[in-house]
């Protein structure tokens, strides 16, 4: 199951999305790993992307996701453009082969 909370703050300030990932039974650990890097690179691609940072599990406590991921944006008004870019099309696409997805989005 991967989970993206985005996190917004409508201010000056940052707004953030959260991933959780469990690799589907055909998926290798290392083969979600290499997606994460693929979402980490689009810090550099997409406009509105203040960071990424994304890893493994490392303990028994997420209900059975293996990975997480977390967005950071500028702000609420840059999550449209960051879902409708081509390269998180691209790369959203891969996830979803790869792993049960569950998206979820809030303000903080």
């Amino acid at each position: 199951m991967q989970l993206r909370a985005s996190l917004y703050k409508e201010s000056e300030d940052a707004t953030g999305t959260h991933d959780l990932a469990a690799a589907k039974a055909e998926t290798s650990p290392e083969k979600l790993d290499g997606l994460l890097q693929d979402l980490k690179a689009l810090a550099g691609q997409v406009p509105g992307i203040i960071s990424i940072s994304a890893g493994r599990n490392l303990t028994d406590r997420a209900a059975g996701c293996t990975h997480a991921a977390i967005v950071t944006l500028e702000n609420l008004a840059a999550l449209q453009p960051y879902l409708e870019h081509p390269r998180h099309q691209t790369v959203g696409g891969g996830l979803r082969e790869a792993a049960e997805l569950l998206v979820f989005d809030y303000e903080y």
